[in-house]
């Protein structure tokens, strides 16, 4: 049986993650702009059916580190991956009553009507072909027409930030030092990413 782990990641580009690091904010967005059309259109069939304004949402994954995250949700030298312990995030998700939240359903086109009828699930499920994702998604209904909501956490919910594999070593520096001025953020482990080059590995190969 696979078990969860212990922690919650988000990729991102820099802007962002100075905004969640220094105002202690993660913000949910419209599910309308997603580029996933399959989505866009089931998050429509929700929306109508519980006659809401709009659906806000905030995706994270506990799926270990690959090239293709960092190339899809945080390409290029300003890509980051913040890890969030997940214990603390879920905390501050139970404290608002308007959130759900929960592991999304990966499933098969052609079980895709065993859902029928079921529309509090619908948020939380997804075509089998992005099940690599293995997403955590928060979800927010939205019957006022806000657009965006934003949840305050606690930074000592952040494990660590990996900064992009693409960064040259001289922006590294800056942008970790820039990161650090940020209250609360002085004593994050921060570093670039190994995926695109891990020294462990090739020391390994000796011959």
């Amino acid at each position: 049986m696979k078990m969860n782990p212990p922690y919650l990641k988000r990729y991102m580009q820099l802007p962002q993650a100075l905004h969640i690091l220094s105002q202690q904010l993660l913000n949910l967005g419209d599910t309308r702009y997603w580029q996933d059309r399959s989505e866009v259109a089931i998050f429509e069939k929700y929306r109508d059916a519980k006659k809401l304004k709009g659906v806000l949402a905030l995706c994270f994954t506990e799926a270990p580190e690959t090239h293709h995250q960092w190339a899809i949700y945080a390409q290029g030298v300003s890509g980051v991956c913040i890890e969030f312990d997940k214990a603390g995030l879920l905390k501050a998700f139970n404290r608002d009553p308007r959130l759900r939240h929960g592991n999304v359903d990966y499933v098969k086109v052609r079980d895709a009507s065993a859902y029928r009828g079921r529309v509090d699930e619908w948020p939380f499920v997804k075509r089998i072909q992005f099940r690599d994702e293995r997403e955590y998604r928060v979800i927010y209904n939205d019957e006022d027409g806000i657009r965006f909501f934003e949840l305050g956490f606690s930074l000592k919910f952040v494990n660590r930030i990996h900064l992009s594999p693409w960064i040259q070593e001289n922006v590294l520096e800056s942008n970790i030092e820039l990161i650090r001025r940020i209250p609360g953020c002085e004593n994050l482990t921060i570093s670039r990413t190994t995926v695109l080059e891990n020294r462990s590995w090739i020391r390994s190969f000796q011959v």
